[in-house]
């Protein structure tokens, strides 16, 4: 058996559980650093990032569901 899969079989399905939910977050922060880049200097956290929507657009049911379900899969994260 590899060392590695001895070694995560040894720590147990939490510790694999925290680095997947690491390892998305970090994913979903890249995609939303291309979507829309936060000025230079400025930490790339999820909990205080701050989105700019189009001036007189109402938000549709989909995205305020879908943002929803992003928030809590963060919160769950942390």
């Amino acid at each position: 058996m590899p060392h590695n899969l001895t070694y995560l079989l040894l720590k147990g399905p939490d510790h694999m559980v925290r680095n997947a939910k690491r390892s998305m977050l970090e994913e979903l922060e890249g995609m939303l650093e291309i979507v829309d880049p936060q000025p230079p200097g400025k930490p790339r956290t999820l909990s205080r990032r701050k989105f700019d929507l189009p001036e007189g657009r109402a938000i549709s049911n989909d995205m305020r569901t879908c943002v929803k379900n992003v928030v809590k899969i963060v919160e769950e994260g942390k």
